[in-house]
């Protein structure tokens, strides 16, 4: 097992277009799925450098609270500190996405705990869009305009391999699509076979 070393906040812009994929939901046999669909690397392999490619890892804040593993295609996240929360991201480009309906999905599992107190925002899967506000002046910049939290919700315990997702709309004002693990309890979250895919309604 391969330790990562914690870096600042990154954004990874990925191309899109032409990467449509027709799977949907890992059919939870244990074995590592490498088809993500519109992901840069769902297999958290690394590069020669030992980085993992396409994601960025990041906390809340202050001393390094969070550690970031990989064990084959699942990457591990475990809270060693006081920070609310520690994630592992990939940051798309929502070119050529504005008007789709997407999943992101992932098989979670972890055993997790609340010694340090309530969580912060939930643990698991998410998804935060950016882009411009409707009336909003572009020198302003672009802001959040939504953010879904994936779907079952995990807590406080033991929790074996559990599909978590999130399907949602990308606006037409919509610049970036920001993907996330998100650790806020206490202990190790597992996190294998992540997936963005179109939905065809």
């Amino acid at each position: 097992m391969k330790r990562l070393r914690l870096v600042v906040p990154v954004i990874v812009l990925a191309t899109a277009a032409c990467l449509f994929s027709a799977g949907c939901h890992s059919d939870n046999s244990g074995e590592v799925d490498s088809d993500g669909g519109l992901l840069v690397n769902p297999a958290f392999e690394r590069g020669v450098d030992g980085a993992i490619m396409g994601w960025a890892f990041n906390q809340h804040a202050g001393e390094r609270s969070y550690r970031f593993d990989t064990d084959g295609g699942t990457l591990i996240i475990e809270r060693v500190g006081r920070e609310r929360w520690g994630q592992a991201v990939q940051t798309l480009s929502a070119a050529g996405l504005a008007g789709r309906t997407l999943e992101f999905s992932a098989e979670v599992s972890g055993e997790l705990g609340d010694e340090a107190g309530a969580p912060s925002s939930p643990t698991g899967v998410g998804v935060r869009i950016s882009g411009m506000r409707p009336g909003m002046p572009a020198a302003l910049g672009v802001a959040i305009l939504s953010t879904f939290p994936g779907e079952p919700a995990i807590g406080v315990g033991d929790h074996d391999w559990t599909v978590q997702s999130v399907v949602f709309d990308v606006p037409d004002t919509a610049t970036e699509i920001q993907l996330s693990f998100r650790l806020t309890l206490d202990g190790k979250l597992r996190v294998r076979n992540p997936r963005l895919i179109p939905v065809i309604l």
